[in-house]
């Protein structure tokens, strides 16, 4: 698997530097930074979960992909479980279901939800344990350090980051117009073949998106 350290050594052998380590890494970041939000294949979580407490509003952790609910972009499909029977979840904005928490104090299974600073909020409050289903589209960090290994910004988005990374570095660093350009062009072949690889995964879930 490939690493931040690996993508680091790759990128001085292309410029022919060895005195840039610490600039090509920041360029690393910053490139993944421009691309957090986009929707890519290994960024779509199928089937998280949230299991609820019986008589508590919001959540701020799930199981699946990723732990942290702070992480979601945004939420899709979202149903809960009772007693094997699946029930989709209303999705409302956070003003009306504050109003709701504010004058009824009622528990049962939830029919509703929002998203409001954080946390993933549920009304009415659970009467029991249930499980909340959901895709989501999240946040993947960038690598926590240079041997970090798996992270998908430096395996499945490889081509992508280091090509924007490089094109970063001509046009700030070393200032090679032609060099820049050639390397946007392959920055965009890599976000084209990302592109099609998420169609093709989302055209076969048929997965449909939430907005919030």
């Amino acid at each position: 698997m490939s690493t931040r350290g690996a993508m680091v050594t790759e990128i001085e052998g292309d410029l022919g530097r060895t005195d840039l380590t610490a600039y090509i890494a920041t360029k690393i970041s910053q490139a993944i930074k421009q691309y957090h939000a986009r929707r890519f294949s290994f960024n779509l979580s199928r089937d998280t979960t949230i299991a609820t407490v019986v008589d508590q509003h919001g959540y701020t952790t799930c199981a699946g992909d990723f732990t942290a609910l702070a992480d979601v972009i945004e939420f899709e499909n979202v149903s809960i479980n009772d007693s094997n029977q699946i029930y989709t979840l209303e999705h409302v904005r956070y003003p009306e279901l504050a109003n709701y928490l504010r004058n009824d104090d009622s528990s049962g299974i939830p029919t509703c939800w929002t998203w409001y600073a954080g946390e993933f909020l549920v009304y009415p409050k659970p009467d029991a344990v249930y499980t909340i289903n959901f895709d989501a589209h999240y946040k993947v960090a960038e690598p926590a350090s240079d041997g970090e290994t798996g992270n998908k910004w430096m395996t499945d988005a490889y081509d992508l980051i280091m090509h924007s990374a490089k094109r970063r570095i001509y046009q700030s660093r070393i200032r090679n117009p032609g060099l820049a350009n050639a390397d946007s062009v392959a920055e965009q072949e890599a976000l084209l073949n990302l592109h099609e690889t998420t169609v093709s995964i989302e055209s076969t879930d048929k997965i449909k998106g939430t907005r919030f």
